[in-house]
């Protein structure tokens, strides 16, 4: 028998059938009871980038990290288990995923290695100059400014920091029903563009075929990229 839809599976859990729109407006700003369940399905269609994504950034000991968007923040061990003596600092706006985040990482918290924001990307809570690297996966759809996004991302990098995108290409995003619903599609070039026109240095595009999955029973396959760029010395 083959295994149920993401959106039959919702369903199930929730006993009603979220449209098309209501998926695309939690993905971007995760609230309530679909919000939870959306939270969850999200870590799994996104285990593999972020797998993919950290492989990337090839972590050292004593970096300073910060994850934009973060969901519920069931990933933040997989950071933890790449390098020793990470600091690590997160920002999302959903309060939802901020409170999730929090109880999903009390210990971390506790132990001073991880901080939980809950902040608007384009007013970063951090000094100048603080982190090592910087990454996000999947945000950047819903970014409605993001030079101003991007000009504080570059801002709070120290000289050198590398800042690392993980999208879904647009070939490949743009049949899935929900992405007509206040999403921006990037293709390599046009990211590589906003990347540059905020005074970044272009360093590479690491490309990933996604593993097949069934959405409405049609089955997709996602390449992604992760796109490094750095910040001058």
């Amino acid at each position: 028998m083959n295994k149920p839809g993401i959106l039959q599976r919702i369903s199930a859990l929730l006993g009603i059938t979220p449209t098309a729109k209501d998926i695309a407006k939690q993905l971007r700003h995760p609230k309530g009871k679909l919000g939870e369940v959306v939270a969850k399905k999200m870590n799994e269609s996104n285990e593999f980038l972020y797998d993919f994504t950290l492989d990337t950034m090839k972590l050292q000991n004593l970096n300073r990290i910060m994850e934009i968007g973060f969901g519920n923040g069931k990933f933040f061990d997989k950071i933890f288990s790449r390098a020793s003596n990470l600091k690590i600092s997160g920002i999302d706006y959903s309060e939802l995923m901020v409170r999730s985040a929090r109880l999903n990482n009390a210990l971390a918290i506790e132990a001073g290695n991880l901080e939980i924001c809950y902040s608007n990307s384009e007013a970063l809570p951090f000094d100048s100059n603080t982190f090592d690297k910087i990454f996000s996966i999947n945000v950047v759809y819903f970014w409605e400014k993001p030079n101003e996004i991007l000009e504080e991302i570059y801002r709070v990098l120290k000289p050198g920091g590398l800042f690392y995108t993980s999208i879904r290409l647009k070939d490949s995003m743009i049949n899935l029903p929900f992405t007509q619903f206040g999403f921006k599609l990037y293709d390599e070039a046009s990211w590589k563009d906003q990347l540059l026109q905020s005074h970044f240095i272009f360093n590479e595009g690491a490309t990933v075929l996604e593993p097949e999955f069934e959405l409405n029973e049609s089955k997709f396959r996602l390449e992604s990229i992760c796109m490094v760029a750095q910040k001058p010395l």
